[in-house]
């Protein structure tokens, strides 16, 4: 394929379900629904502080 710059993707045959032709991932890749829906910023516990130590305030 020397001097070929065309691409081509293909999936042959039968195909019962989902077909993903995927090539570069940066970060997390999740197929199919939530179980739950993610937490609003109101529902999760508070940030703590941390000092110059790495201790909690």
């Amino acid at each position: 394929m020397e001097g070929d710059d065309t691409t081509n993707n293909e999936v042959d045959g039968t195909v019962h379900g989902d077909v993903h032709q995927i090539r570069d991932v940066h970060g997390s890749v999740v197929f199919g629904p939530r179980s739950t829906p993610p937490p609003t910023r109101a529902s999760c516990p508070p940030r703590l502080g941390r000092s110059s130590a790495g201790r909690p305030t």
